[in-house]
């Protein structure tokens, strides 16, 4: 859709979460957002919604051309809840930048996310899946987490990715 060059745009990138293990959590999908021009954006954008972790796996990137990254969630690894990916300063700085929360170990909960993923549970935890303000939240024990971006419960896949975009005006 051709738009003035004044308008503004919001971006918002909600990676994929990891897949849980057979005893831990998958970590929820991190989040950025970015505002933009629409004469700021090229005339083609290329992007990746991410799919979720397979069992052990960690979630996919979402990407929105080379404006925004947002890290999937690490898959669990045996007895260890996946970790929340992070990336440090980049050449275009998101408005914000939040990770998911961190998948539980065996016999925790997943942890809760702001704007991110939440972290799936580990095992012997029952009703563990972290929460999330504006994501999936993270699956209990054999429950996939929730789109988008939840980690897994313990022997479960992670959720995909999202792209939202907004036009102002």
């Amino acid at each position: 859709k051709n738009l003035p060059a004044n308008t503004t745009i919001r971006v918002e990138d909600v990676a994929a979460g990891g897949g849980g293990s057979s005893q831990a959590g998958g970590a929820g999908g991190g989040y950025d957002e970015i505002f933009l021009r629409a004469g700021d954006l090229p005339a083609t954008v290329d992007y990746v919604v991410p799919s979720g972790g397979a069992l052990n796996t960690d979630g996919g990137d979402a990407t929105f051309g080379a404006f925004l990254r947002a890290p999937g969630g690490g898959g669990g690894n045996f007895n260890d809840g996946g970790t929340a990916g992070f990336y440090g300063a980049e050449a275009n700085i998101p408005l914000a930048r939040f990770r998911g929360g961190n998948g539980g170990n065996q016999g925790q909960a997943g942890g809760d996310a702001i704007l991110g993923g939440g972290g799936g549970s580990g095992n012997g935890f029952t009703n563990g899946g972290g929460s999330s303000a504006r994501a999936g939240a993270g699956g209990n024990v054999s429950v996939s987490g929730a789109e988008p971006g939840g980690g897994g419960g313990t022997g479960a896949p992670g959720a995909r990715g999202e792209i939202r975009i907004t036009v102002f005006g």
